[in-house]
């Protein structure tokens, strides 16, 4: 099977005729609002002629450039986008040349040739897991022909092998290798063309400002100008919507057809493999960033992405970042690709199977760990941080960090999973240490740990129906549990998952308060009680400070919000929010961080204990000069936020603390 074999399904051939008839009627719409509109300038401009030939004094020539003026604003505005060119942002991207690279450009320049498009312009890496073809579009490039760029993301190599990447970049140039899919980029620059009219206006709107601000005159035509582009922008906002939905759906198509390209030059299975490793290669990459950006805190700097994103892989389990408690799935119609799940359905449906070739995708880099480094390095200089005063550390070091990391959210490999991931249920010390002894231990099994991630998965779903309910999401169906429902009947699902997860929460509470009560009675046969009361008083004392903080954070964030939205705010108000903040709000906050401050709480975090000593040393102005000290804003809320992630970790010690004195008591128990 080649690609010019592959067949146009019946429903991608009907998309393509309702979405040509949707452009066909937009561009009906069009043609009649560009005839008005050169007649409106037309006719100023004629107007303003006469007027200035009429009357002859300043005033008359004035109302005539005026009048003139909002004719071709008016015109301009229906005709900027041909002026208008739309740069992909390249910074980045790193481009690589044949000459560094020449077995990537083999790579490349063959399946160029059996896709049938043309070689890349240019081949850019980037950092992160992303494979792309991109351009410079404008309205010309409809009419004219326009190479292509490749990006290809070294996140994505690491997770591949060779005949994964090959099938990755096969679908990506299989978007261009068919004229039928010409239509899709003609959909794609009408729509760019509404929505420059709708929304890329800062360059127009600036002009428009200038003009207005010559002269009176100009301002009181530039306010009509407004007007009549804002009646523009109405009929324009629904037709985007009509358009832009059939050209989701079309979207779809194309990437369905763009894999089966793919799999008639590289195999099915080789795509399918390879859409299924994507959820894994993000999470371990971004768990990579989540720590460098932690370690920078300790003057550390990852030396290589590449080879800790590769130590993860290795070491999570696919279903761990495939929640696996969703039960909520609609089809969106504005997504542009289709679910990952639908397409792996397809491509083995195609039973287009090719040999998967093993090989690491790295060898087709010239010195890969030199350029995973170089690559590295971008990353921190794109982010603007400074290395020179930092170490560079590698290998075992930064696994050990990222084991590190994890280890934190997990407890005592005895308790399989049931405390991982969170906080002990709320109880007082009354509750468990009681007279009545239970020397039943609770159950420790797959199904108790299960119900903080069957709770995580429900909040999803709620959040995704209450979605749909208000038609925030245009779907008229849904499936729940693999049961399909109309969008009316959104409310009463959501009802039936708040009762679930109010019976998971309990059930949770009632393992808890077991479990505390048979260690209790465990402590008391081996005279270990005043341990484990002392732990206890521990997590507590830890818990209520971190509430009480939070709460007091969340205030400040609040109160904070309308400045950080910005709008409409006056000078007056802000002034307002920072007299509160300053005479309520900050007095609290000190006498908090003060009394964590004299327990010493943080004084093994000597970068924050440093903070915390400047912080509560300085009396902040928020307003000085009549202007606000954006700087201090900033700085109390980088305090807020570290001191409640500090206090968060001291709560997990605290925890993991007293439940490996539990452990230790159960496997006493065990061994006895």
């Amino acid at each position: 099977m080649t690609p010019s074999q592959v067949v146009i399904t019946p429903s991608f051939r009907r998309e393509v005729i309702q979405t040509a008839g949707r452009i066909i009627q937009f561009t009906i719409v069009y043609c009649i609002m560009v005839c008005l509109g050169l007649a409106l300038a037309a006719a100023c401009v004629w107007g303003g002629i006469m007027v200035v030939i009429g009357i002859r004094n300043f005033l008359a020539l004035m109302l005539g450039l005026g009048i003139a003026g909002l004719g071709l604003m008016v015109c301009f505005f229906l005709l900027k986008f041909l002026f208008t060119v739309n740069r992909t942002d390249r910074s980045g991207y790193r481009e690589v040349t044949v000459a560094e690279e020449p077995a990537l450009f083999d790579l490349v320049r063959t399946i160029a040739r059996q896709t049938g498009t043309d070689f890349p312009k240019h081949i850019y890496l980037s950092p992160d897991v992303n494979a792309s073809v991109f351009y410079d579009s404008s309205f010309w490039s409809m009419l004219l022909p326009v190479r292509k760029n490749l990006v290809i993301g070294l996140g994505l190599v690491n997770a591949l092998n060779k005949g994964e990447l090959r099938a990755v970049i096969a679908h990506e140039f299989g978007h261009f290798s068919q004229r039928s899919m010409k239509l899709g980029s003609f959909v794609y620059q009408v729509n760019r063309v509404i929505y420059n009219m709708l929304y890329d206006n800062d360059g127009y709107a600036n002009f428009l400002k200038s003009w207005a601000g010559i002269s009176s005159y100009f301002a009181f035509f530039a306010h009509i100008t407004v007007r009549i582009i804002q009646g523009i922008q109405w009929v324009l906002r629904a037709m985007y919507g009509y358009v832009n939905k059939g050209y989701m759906r079309l979207s779809r198509e194309m990437e369905f057809h763009a894999d089966a390209v793919a799999a008639a030059v590289c195999g099915g299975n080789n795509l399918a493999s390879a859409l299924e490793k994507l959820p894994l290669a993000n999470a371990c990459y971004d768990e990579v960033l989540t720590g460098s950006n932690r370690w920078l805190k300790e003057g550390l700097l990852t030396q290589n992405f590449y080879k800790a994103q590769s130590y993860l892989l290795s070491n999570t389990p696919a279903e761990e970042i495939q929640d696996r408690y969703r039960r909520v799935t609609y089809k969106d119609q504005w997504a542009s690709h289709p679910a990952t799940e639908e397409r792996t359905t397809r491509l083995r449906s195609l039973q287009v199977n090719m040999t998967p070739d093993t090989t690491s995708s790295w060898t087709v880099f010239n010195k890969y760990g030199q350029l995973q480094e170089t690559i590295t390095r971008f990353v921190y200089e794109q982010a603007a941080i400074e290395v020179a005063d930092k170490k560079w550390i590698d290998g075992d070091q930064v696994n050990g960090k990222l084991e590190n990391d994890r280890s934190a959210d997990r407890m005592p490999a005895l308790f399989n999973g049931c405390f991982d991931y969170r906080f002990l249920s709320k109880m007082t010390k009354e509750q468990w240490m009681t007279d009545i002894p239970v020397s039943e231990a609770p159950i420790m099994d797959e199904e108790q740990a299960s119900l903080v991630y069957k709770i995580s998965a429900a909040t999803y779903d709620q959040s995704i129906l209450e979605s749909i309910a208000k038609q925030e999401i245009d779907a008229d169906y849904f499936e729940f549990a693999g049961v399909r429902y109309h969008h009316s009947d959104a409310e009463e699902i959501i009802k039936r998952i708040r009762l679930e997860v109010e019976g998971w929460e309990h059930a949770i509470e009632r393992f808890d308060l077991h479990f505390m009560k048979y260690t209790w009675w465990l402590a008391v046969q081996s005279d270990s009680t005043e341990r484990l009361r002392q732990r206890f008083d521990r997590l507590s004392r830890l818990t209520e400070y971190r509430r009480a903080f939070t709460e007091t954070s969340d205030h400040i964030h609040a109160l904070l919000a309308p400045m950080r939205e910005g709008g409409d705010l006056t000078f007056d108000k802000a002034s307002e929010i920072t007299s509160h903040l300053k005479e309520v709000l900050e007095p609290s906050v000190k006498k908090q961080l003060s009394q964590l401050v004299d327990m010493s709480l943080f004084a093994q975090q000597e970068t924050l204990s440093a903070k915390l000593s400047a912080f509560l040393s300085t009396d902040v102005v928020y307003i000085f000069n009549d202007a606000l000290n954006h700087d201090a804003f900033a700085k109390l809320l980088d305090v807020l936020e570290e001191v409640q992630e500090g206090l968060q970790q001291l709560q997990f010690k605290a925890l993991r603390t007293m439940l490996e004195t539990q452990a230790d008591l159960i496997s006493n128990q065990a061994r006895a």
